[in-house]
């Protein structure tokens, strides 16, 4: 590499988005390029840096040596990074902490630090506090139950992820662990053409709770979730696949009776050609809501239906895993 060679990037271009910003700093970190990137987030109403994207930038930087003397803040439209002659990783083999505040979302932060893990062979571990039940991104339950087991199968990449805490908008307070544990060669190409057969669906719902008096209990919520499963029939009934449901409680506090504060539903198929097809929905239920069941069943109806129609048009990936991926 010409070390006085940038590659520049309009962060304007297309959505003008944020994942331009986070996937550009990893691939000039992967691929030991120098990198200008301009008018980021040029399209969203408050452009430049957020946290999140500081949070990222100052993650790679403490991982990559980069001849940087700017220190980049909220708000920051343009960004430079200039490798080192002969880069080396930093702090190599010790447990790198990245705690935004409370409303950024870990899963977002994750895509930029994990494809360096795996294409430098760092075997790092990083420990994101914050959101990991959040608007607008990947929940936790979709990259341990979708995203890392698609890309072992189909790129034998394979991180470790210990989930130590879920934190919620608009608290946060979360906490996972990341490390990379692939060892065996990457696959060169990613090929997902046949979607195969359904084999098996998986639901999981997790509802986190605020105390407040007549709330639903944990029995009424279950007996929702047997429901689920008549509903479930009228889009899946032609294919006899086993219907897993599990439902997590995030307790708040000491009362017998709760009222829901979050909603987060996964649903997902597993189908013969090891593809992971899932569609969800994280919402907000207000404290006061006198009626939950309507929420939660008008929920379950959405992500099913949505992914139904992925099935339909057999799509191997979902919009969000085509993302990711």
């Amino acid at each position: 590499m010409n070390n006085q060679t940038f590659t520049e990037i309009n962060g304007a271009f297309a959505e003008g988005g944020g994942q331009m910003f986070r996937m550009s700093i990893a691939l000039s970190a992967i691929l030991d390029q120098n990198l200008k990137i301009h008018s980021i987030r040029k399209n969203r109403t408050k452009d430049g840096l957020k946290e999140l994207h500081v949070f990222c930038l100052n993650a790679i930087l403490n991982l990559f040596q980069y001849n940087n003397t700017s220190d980049y803040e909220i708000g920051t439209k343009e960004v430079i990074l200039k490798h080192l002659s002969g880069q080396k990783i930093k702090n190599k083999n010790e447990n790198i902490i990245v705690k935004p505040n409370k409303l950024a979302s870990v899963t977002l932060l994750m895509q930029a630090i994990a494809p360096c893990l795996v294409f430098k062979n760092i075997n790092n571990s990083f420990t994101f506090h914050g959101g990991t039940d959040m608007k607008f991104s990947p929940s936790m339950d979709f990259v341990t139950s979708i995203l890392c087991p698609v890309l072992r199968y189909h790129a034998n990449i394979f991180f470790e992820v210990n989930h130590v805490k879920r934190g919620f908008y608009p608290k946060g307070k979360g906490k996972f662990i990341l490390k990379n544990k692939t060892h065996e060669p990457l696959k060169k190409n990613i090929i997902m053409t046949d979607m195969g057969n359904p084999l098996q669906m998986d639901v999981k719902a997790l509802v986190a709770w605020l105390p407040a008096e007549n709330g639903l209990d944990v029995d009424e919520i279950q007996a929702h979730t047997t429901r689920l499963k008549h509903n479930m029939s009228k889009y899946y009934g032609n294919h006899s696949i086993p219907l897993n449901t599990l439902i997590e409680n995030n307790m708040m506090g000491n009362s017998i009776k709760y009222k829901p504060h979050f909603l987060s539903i996964l649903v997902s198929i597993s189908t013969s050609t090891d593809c992971k097809i899932s569609s969800d929905v994280l919402m907000d239920i207000p404290p006061d809501s006198k009626d939950f069941e309507t929420h939660f069943m008008s929920q379950i109806q959405k992500c099913t239906l949505k992914l139904y129609n992925t099935l339909s048009c057999g799509a191997c990936v979902d919009e969000h895993l085509a993302d990711q991926l």
